[in-house]
Parts: C-alpha cells; structure tokens; sequence
C-alpha cells in the first residue's frame, strides 16, 4: 500500500490534464466517426485544379463538402 499514494497522485495529474485540454481546446472533437458522413479518398495522377474540382462538386449537389491536399509519402532513397 506504500506505493499507492504515488499511483492516486499520476491519476488525478492525468485526470487534471485531460480536463484542461478539453477547456482550453473548447471541447471534444467529434471526427467523422462520430459526426457522421462519408470519407473518399481519391488519387490523381496528375495534380487537379482545385476550383475545377470544387465547381464540379457543387454542380454534383456537394457544395458544403471539405477537402484537403495530401502530398503522396515518397520512399527515403537514402535508406536501405
């Protein structure tokens, strides 16, 4: 039992810094997992034009969708 101070003492430092971070970040972030909605990743050989892109959606009745630009990983050429 003599080492069960310290064990309560990291939990309720863990447990205040859990709850700080959600104050100061405003709440939770709900992701798409919680939120609801659909994912689609999409690969293009060539990069898109991204206000063509974006005109296309809206034309498809997808105005409000989000997307974000991901550069592809490349291998590290110095590494074997």
């Amino acid at each position: 039992m003599g080492k069960a101070k310290y064990f309560y003492a990291l939990s309720a430092i863990l447990l205040l810094a859990g709850w700080v971070s959600i104050l100061v970040k405003g709440g939770i972030y709900y992701g798409i997992d919680f939120k609801g909605g659909t994912n689609v990743d999409v690969r293009f050989a060539q990069p898109p034009n991204i206000d063509q892109l974006r005109s296309a959606l809206t034309a498809q009745g997808l105005g409000t969708a989000k997307s974000k630009h991901r550069q592809r990983r490349r291998k590290n050429p110095t590494r074997s």
